[in-house]
C-alpha cells in the first residue's frame, strides 16, 4: 500500500475510541446505546473469526493488535508511531466523552456510510505520479516529497 494506511490506522482508533465510549453509556443511557451491535461492529473493524482487519507494519503490529483489536489499555511503546497510535486513542475517548450519545450515533452513522475509494496502479511510476497529484494539496511539494517521489520512480 503506497498511501492510506496511516488513514485506515487512524479510522480503525477512532472507531475504537466510539465504541468504547459508546459502551461506557450503556448502563447510563441503555436504550440509546443498545442500538449498537457491539459484537457486530467489533467483526466489522477489528477481528471477525480470528482474521483481524487490518494489519500495520511488521514493528507496529504487536501494539496495534492490544491497544485497538484487543481494546487493552497497556502495552510497552518502543516506537514513536506505538506511542501515535497509544496517543491517539487517548485523544478520542477524551474528546468523545464530550460529546452528547445521540450526537455519538450520528456520527457512527455517517462514518459507517463513508466510502474509501481504492486505486490500482501498474507500477512505481504510475504510484508515485500518483503519491505527488494527491499529495500536493495545491501547494508547492517539500523537499522531501520529492526526494521521495523521485527515489520511488527512479529505484525500478
Amino acid at each position: 500500500m503506497i498511501d492510506g494506511q496511516q488513514r485506515l490506522t487512524t479510522v480503525t482508533i477512532f472507531v475504537r475510541a466510539l465504541l468504547n465510549v459508546l459502551h461506557s453509556r450503556l448502563d447510563k443511557e441503555p436504550e440509546i446505546v443498545r442500538q449498537v451491535n457491539f459484537k457486530k461492529k467489533e467483526k466489522i473493524y477489528f477481528k471477525d473469526d480470528g482474521v483481524i482487519k487490518l494489519r500495520p507494519v511488521d514493528y507496529d503490529r504487536g501494539c496495534y493488535d492490544t491497544l485497538i483489536v484487543e481494546n487493552k489499555d497497556e502495552y510497552s511503546i518502543s516506537t514513536p508511531s506505538q506511542k501515535r497510535m497509544r496517543d491517539a486513542k487517548e485523544y478520542f475517548t477524551k474528546e468523545l466523552s464530550l460529546i452528547q450519545t445521540k450526537e455519538l450515533i450520528k456520527i457512527f452513522s455517517i462514518l459507517e456510510e463513508a466510502q474509501v475509494n481504492c486505486i490500482e496502479l501498474e507500477g512505481k511510476k504510475d504510484s508515485a505520479l500518483m503519491f505527488e497529484l494527491q499529495n500536493n494539496r495545491g501547494k508547492e511539494l517539500s523537499d522531501l516529497e520529492k526526494l521521495k517521489s523521485f527515489l520511488c520512480i527512479n529505484s525500478m
